[in-house]
């Protein structure tokens, strides 16, 4: 298997040190309008997506929403 195969490679990041799961979480979380839901919408644990909102607020240094 080559280091360009699907299965091998990693995820692209942002500069910011966002990742592209981040970003499709607060796309998730905009449709959803609660972070279960938005969990449940990409098949990720309500702890792990209270950690990732977590994880974009600090990187951003701004609340992504009203908790």
């Amino acid at each position: 298997m080559d280091a360009q195969s699907p299965s091998r490679a990693r995820p692209p990041q942002l500069r910011s040190g966002l990742k592209f799961s981040h970003l499709r979480f607060v796309a998730a979380l905009e449709e959803s309008a609660s972070v279960s839901a938005a969990a449940a919408s990409l098949n990720i644990s309500q702890p792990a997506a209270s950690r990732m909102l977590s994880e974009i607020e600090s990187q951003l240094g701004v609340p992504v929403c009203e908790r």
